[in-house]
């Protein structure tokens, strides 16, 4: 049992791990490709060869291979361009090493030619040193694969190489974003036709050429990979990874990744259409939470249904009063600004209890008007007489009109037609 210190408080702790392992030593070759070797070469870097269908007769048909010339690059350019060399030399035919030399001499240019020819002679000392001290010399085949090793080396900047890239398949990898269960399994392929072109791995017998990973491990590696939910999928139906093969487990969770998909859509489907419906319902609905298409007690439709007056303001409206959560309700004060309309009950209740206010006060007390005539020696009979009467004193009625007058202030009098 490991103990508590070593173990991990949280699965944040784990991946910080995992992203400082992939600063420190990052694999040869990633699972996103490179834009380096996604870049499209150009035409110049092509080089034609013209070979025969049938290897023994030279009288067949004349076939011709594009091959890529490899000046630089990384890693993964390196073992593309071997994967197409090996083809050439399957077609071609290459049979001997002075055929395959010449190939390589034609398709490299620039550092990848310095290094090979550089790499050459460094071989051929060190096979004429083994001679000398009594050793049997390299094969030419041997010697040819020896300069390759050592031109491979220039391109991968990593040491252990191999070990590296088998750890990050393993432990670094993840289904997600645009890469489905195929296209996860399309470049795990990929990858693992180039690990033969790594440079030779050290052994207990030497040097040892480095070989795909197994079924089993790409197993594992796909295992792993997969999203968390598709795990507690296969525990549901009691279904374990470890009973598949590699095509079988791949066609289970193509399967399983197609139906997470499509009830991934149902469902947001489907939430959709509720969010829609609970839209048009709120635009249904009036200030009260009932909906046009609601009823009322009696099932009549709302249209129907009779308006009463409110309570708290008095008056006809729909939904709920808009006084309903304010301190003071409306005041029947009427407005120096706009007015209150008064019905014509209302205006002769108001008339009859001022003038009964009038009536209190007693009868109005006369009072004597100093009468003055104008005459004039040319006036005649038919002629009017003009006068001037001046008022000695008020009387009380004159003194309560301008009251009334400031009461009845912005009063109108609204009188209903009769509807014929």
């Amino acid at each position: 049992m490991a103990p508590n210190y070593s173990k991990h408080k949280d699965a944040s702790q784990a991946s910080d791990r995992f992203i400082q392992h992939m600063a420190s030593d990052p694999p040869p070759i990633k699972f996103i490709r490179s834009e380096r070797a996604a870049k499209t070469p150009d035409d110049s870097m092509y080089h034609e060869f013209e070979f025969h269908i049938d290897k023994n007769d030279k009288k067949s048909t004349k076939m011709s291979k594009k091959m890529l010339m490899f000046e630089n690059g990384d890693a993964e350019m390196w073992c593309d361009w071997r994967i197409e060399f090996d083809d050439l030399v399957q077609l071609a035919p290459l049979k001997t090493t002075d055929q395959k030399t010449n190939a390589v001499l034609t398709l490299f240019k620039g550092k990848a030619l310095q290094h090979f020819k550089e790499f050459s002679r460094s071989i051929e000392q060190v096979n004429r040193e083994r001679i000398d001290s009594g050793k049997t010399a390299w094969s030419e085949e041997r010697k040819f694969s020896e300069i390759l090793d050592k031109v491979a080396k220039e391109f991968f900047p990593v040491k252990h190489a191999y070990r590296r890239q088998c750890f990050y398949l393993r432990y670094h990898l993840y289904i997600s974003g645009k890469f489905g269960v195929r296209e996860f399994m399309a470049r795990l392929h990929r990858i693992n036709a180039c690990i033969p072109y790594f440079p030779r791995k050290n052994g207990v017998n030497g040097r040892v050429v480095c070989t795909r990973l197994p079924d089993d491990e790409l197993c594992d590696i796909l295992n792993l990979a997969k999203k968390p939910e598709w795990t507690i999928k296969m525990l549901e139906a009691n279904q374990d990874p470890y009973d598949y093969d590699l095509h079988g487990l791949t066609e289970y969770l193509e399967r399983l990744e197609t139906a997470t998909a499509i009830q991934a859509k149902n469902a947001s489907t489907t939430k959709k259409d509720d969010n829609n419906n609970s839209n048009s319902k709120r635009k249904r609905n009036n200030g009260n939470g009932n909906g046009k298409s609601s009823t009322n007690d009696n099932n009549q439709p709302y249209k129907k249904q009779k308006r009463t007056r409110c309570a708290i303001c008095n008056k006809y409206h729909k939904g709920e009063c808009y006084f309903k959560n304010k301190k003071e309700p409306p005041s029947d004060k009427p407005s120096n600004k706009t007015g209150n309309k008064f019905t014509v009950k209302e205006y002769a209740h108001l008339m009859q209890a001022m003038m009964s206010n009038v009536e209190t006060r007693g009868p109005s007390k006369k009072t004597k008007r100093n009468i003055k005539f104008n005459t004039s020696q040319d006036t005649s009979d038919d002629e009017e007489q003009n006068f001037n009467v001046t008022a000695l004193e008020s009387s009380d009625e004159e003194i309560e009109r301008p009251k009334m007058c400031n009461i009845l202030k912005g009063m109108t009098l609204q009188s209903k037609k009769k509807k014929d």
